[in-house]
């Protein structure tokens, strides 16, 4: 039987820590960027067709 020491394990638990913290962010980060696109598309979408927005206040 193979037994792992006390700093081994801690070593295992740390990376296994990191990995999982990489890829919570990524996640994070491409739920963001998803959502940046979805809204600027959306904004897009509103804008009038040829940019003639309401003529200026003078």
């Amino acid at each position: 039987m193979v037994s792992i020491g006390l700093s081994e394990f801690l070593i295992v638990v740390m990376v296994g820590l990191v990995l999982v913290t990489v890829v919570v962010v990524a996640r994070a980060t491409e739920k963001q960027r998803r959502e940046r696109e979805l809204r600027a598309e959306q904004e897009r979408e509103l804008l009038p067709p040829d940019d003639s927005g309401p003529p200026p206040l003078s």
